[in-house]
């Protein structure tokens, strides 16, 4: 750790929201990361970053060390100067840390003990910073097979709810053409009405009669006028409609003989013969 750092945190950011962590040169070291601290503010105050997002400081202090370790600080050539700058509510910046760590790539007086630790070092953040890479790209595949999976479900399950309602459509389509064309609707209501009145008014075992001996026809027509009802119970009464259908066809036994005109006159009876 490096020497003073958790200190300097602990004193000045008790009114702090974030910081900024830039690694390289003296002259103007890059940056290499930003941290939010309990969502204090929005990402919005670091538009050309990525921030991380801490729900504490210990945490906070922890981002930082590692991010410092995978920059190489004080390890890679040229990334020697460390600044850490802290941030308000407000979005402006507060206080600032800096150290400088001399990287001993400029000096040629080091024994070749202290090249060989400072190499395996620099490598050792090199192959930290390629394992992190490799784990992110992991973690993005990961997530987009499962987008993509997640997609397909979706149309799967849009493509059989149409397909459904395609189905669903075309039987009530042939449902409502099934409908039988040879019967006459006008015969068929015509049918029901005389048999209801036949049955009600006309002589015969289940008739009333004909009432004060008024006429049939009269009885149909006065029943038809005052009850509107009884027409609409006769038109769907399929008795009515047999009965009315075996009426109005003609007779066999007409159509073998002939008209009645065309029957021949019966003989007259013999004349009594004069005594």
């Amino acid at each position: 750790m490096p020497a003073g750092l958790q200190e300097w945190l602990e004193q000045n950011t008790k009114d702090a929201t974030s910081v900024r962590l830039r690694v390289g040169e003296k002259s103007n070291p890059s940056t290499v990361c930003c941290v939010i601290v309990a969502d204090a503010i929005d990402d919005s105050k670091f538009t050309n970053y990525d921030p991380i997002h801490v729900d504490s400081w210990e945490e906070c202090l922890d981002t930082i060390l590692q991010a410092l370790e995978g920059a190489g600080w004080g390890v890679e050539p040229g990334q020697e100067c460390a600044r850490l700058h802290v941030y308000g509510a407000t979005g402006h910046q507060q206080k600032t840390w800096s150290r400088v760590r001399n990287t001993g790539s400029a000096g040629t007086t080091a024994d070749p003990a202290t090249q060989m630790a400072q190499e395996v070092i620099r490598m050792g953040a090199e192959i930290r910073r390629s394992f992190g890479v490799v784990c992110q790209a992991l973690a993005d595949q990961t997530q987009g097979r499962e987008e993509a999976v997640m997609e397909m479900i979706h149309a799967h399950r849009a493509q059989v709810e149409s397909q459904a309602h395609a189905e669903l459509v075309q039987v009530l389509a042939e449902a409502e053409a099934d409908v039988d064309v040879d019967v006459d609707p006008l015969r068929t209501a015509a049918a029901g009405i005389v048999e209801g009145l036949a049955h009600q008014f006309l002589p015969g075992p289940n008739g009333g009669g004909a009432p004060n001996g008024m006429n049939p026809k009269d009885l149909v027509m006065k029943a038809l006028q005052s009850d509107p009802e009884l027409v609409k119970e006769l038109v769907g009464d399929p008795s009515v409609v047999e009965l009315f259908m075996a009426a109005t066809e003609p007779d066999p036994a007409e159509l073998l003989v002939g008209s009645p005109s065309e029957v021949p006159p019966e003989p007259l009876p013999p004349s009594p013969m004069p005594e």
